[in-house]
């Protein structure tokens, strides 16, 4: 295989609108941290602190877990 040919995103992120879902690359090797706000803001990143959030806002924070569903 040629240098960086499994190199791809941490996660893969979808929605229709209303309901968000997220997997995790097909080996789960890489985090994909995320933060959910009480104004109802989603945010996921590999690493914590991609964008700051002050932590008063922060509802809810975990990682995405290989076949897990929350």
């Amino acid at each position: 295989m040629p240098d960086g040919a499994l190199d791809g995103p941490a996660s893969i992120a979808f929605t229709d609108g209303q309901y968000i879902g997220a997997v995790l690359d097909r080996n789960g090797l890489r985090p994909s941290r995320y933060y959910v706000t009480h104004d109802d803001r989603v945010i996921m990143a590999s690493e914590v602190g991609v964008l700051p959030v002050p932590p008063e806002l922060v509802k809810e924070k975990g990682r995405l877990q290989p076949d897990a569903c929350f």
